[in-house]
């Protein structure tokens, strides 16, 4: 079994889906620009990345970013549709 240490897009993957979930909560109505907003950060991390040199910019890691955005709007689409909220 791989630690985290060896699977660096597993962490992000769960970190994206908790970072997604809070903004989800702090502005429910407002899911598309969440999305696409976590979105846009993944990637403008992968990007920070590929400028300073001496880290390495990824599509697996944006890969990642993505997966774990979908994984919370999935969660947070089922949550709302309970009658917990409603999607923006």
């Amino acid at each position: 079994m791989e630690s985290r240490a060896d699977c660096p897009e597993g962490t992000a993957c769960i970190g994206f889906c908790g970072l997604t979930g809070g903004a989800f909560l702090l502005w429910p109505g407002a899911s598309v620009r969440v999305v696409v907003g976590m979105l846009a950060y993944g990637a403008g991390l992968e990007l920070a990345q590929w400028v300073v040199g001496w880290r390495f910019a990824e599509w697996s890691d944006l890969a990642a970013d993505a997966v774990g955005v979908v994984g919370a709007l999935v969660v947070w689409q089922r949550f709302c549709q309970r009658g917990h909220g409603a999607p923006g």
